[in-house]
């Protein structure tokens, strides 16, 4: 069974990917912090993939995946058109 946390996890990035489609540019008006974001969603969403045991829920699981990533390299492209520059995964 999915605990709460990977199903509030889930029900977050699903509003993210068909909801809110200005948050998809933008999120607080600042696009580093939304490649973060995605960043970090996917990568979450690539450890629920690793971690689903439930066969009902291995669909799932990729189709989250692959909406996560799709968001991350729309943002980093968004960002490079922007010419922002970006030093991922580094803490400064």
């Amino acid at each position: 069974m999915v605990n709460r946390s990977v199903n509030n996890f889930i029900n977050k990035l699903a509003a993210k990917v068909f909801y809110e489609d200005e948050e998809l540019k933008h999120p607080g008006g600042n696009i580093v912090d939304a490649v973060e974001q995605a960043r970090k969603e996917w990568i979450h969403a690539q450890s629920y993939f690793e971690t689903v045991t439930d066969p009902d829920l291995v669909d799932h699981a990729i189709f989250l995946a692959q909406a996560a990533q799709k968001r991350y390299i729309y943002l980093l492209k968004k960002a490079r058109e922007e010419g922002v520059s970006l030093n991922l995964g580094q803490k400064g």
